[in-house]
Order: structure tokens, then C-alpha cells, then sequence
């Protein structure tokens, strides 16, 4: 999990003005770290058995997600606020346990509010501005031939 969250964060270090310094310290680790939760070097390997490799990756992900969420106004920007319960406080990516994305428009939600909701409202959007943008173009189409 904590791979998931170092993946998910690479987002928002890409756009960030301190983003390169802010990966130095996991580069120096290797930048698989945050490329992909499959790969594992002999050192990764002999750390997980002794918890040192969990401790490395735990603090680089509150280390991290301590500058997205509070330090950097660019970063804390990128959050999501859950559209199904409207609640102020923005929910991020990385958050692995507190949000979910939909599988259709890759907008976050709380966990719980987008088991309990039964449509995601931002797909309700689109479907709803995409129909609308149709009807006009139909109308406009079928009107382009009329002389006034």
C-alpha cells in the first residue's frame, strides 16, 4: 500500500515547483520506489524482513502527503472535494483508504459516499453537458439551411 500511495503522489511532485528536490531522498533509494509497486532490489528485500524498508517507505509517504496536503498551496489545490457529501475538506489520490475513484470520469470520492451513491454526479454531468451540447448542434444543423 504504501508503494500505491508513493505512485499515486508522483502526480503532484511532477507539477510541483519543489518536486525534484522533494524526491531526491527516494531517488537516492531508487526511483522504482515510485514507478511501480512490483519491482524490489536485494536490499529492498533484506529490509522488509528486518521492517526497515516499511519504515523508509511510511515516512517518504507522511513526509510527502504533509507537503501536498498543508505546506504547498500548488499541491493542496490538486485535491478532490467529495461532490456526493459535499464536505469542505479535499480528499487526495493517494489517500488509499479514505478515497475511491470512479472507474468512469477518475474523479475521488469517499470511500463510503460513492459505495452508498447511485450514480457518481460528475458522470451525471458529462452524460447531461454532453446531451445538451448534441441537442444544440442538432438544432443548429437542421436550422443552417433556412434563409431568414
Amino acid at each position: 500500500m504504501l508503494r500505491l500511495q508513493l505512485m499515486r503522489m508522483v502526480d503532484f511532485l511532477d507539477t510541483c515547483r519543489q518536486g525534484a528536490k522533494l524526491r531526491e531522498e527516494i531517488n537516492k533509494r531508487g526511483m522504482y520506489l515510485m514507478e511501480g509497486s512490483e519491482m524490489f532490489s536485494m536490499r529492498d528485500l533484506r529490509e522488509t524482513k528486518s521492517g526497515q524498508l516499511q519504515r523508509f517507505l511510511s515516512g517518504q509517504v507522511r513526509r510527502l502527503a504533509e507537503h501536498i496536503k498543508f505546506k504547498c498551496v500548488t499541491c493542496s489545490a490538486r485535491g478532490f472535494v467529495c461532490e456526493i457529501c459535499s464536505d469542505d475538506k479535499p480528499i487526495y489520490a493517494f489517500e488509499i483508504l479514505k478515497a475511491s475513484a470512479c472507474q468512469g470520469c477518475k474523479a475521488f470520492f469517499h470511500r463510503e459516499c460513492i459505495k452508498q451513491a447511485t450514480e457518481c454526479p460528475r458522470c451525471r454531468r458529462l452524460r447531461k453537458r454532453h446531451a445538451e451540447s448534441k441537442k444544440l448542434i442538432s438544432n443548429a444543423n437542421s436550422t443552417s439551411g433556412q434563409m431568414f
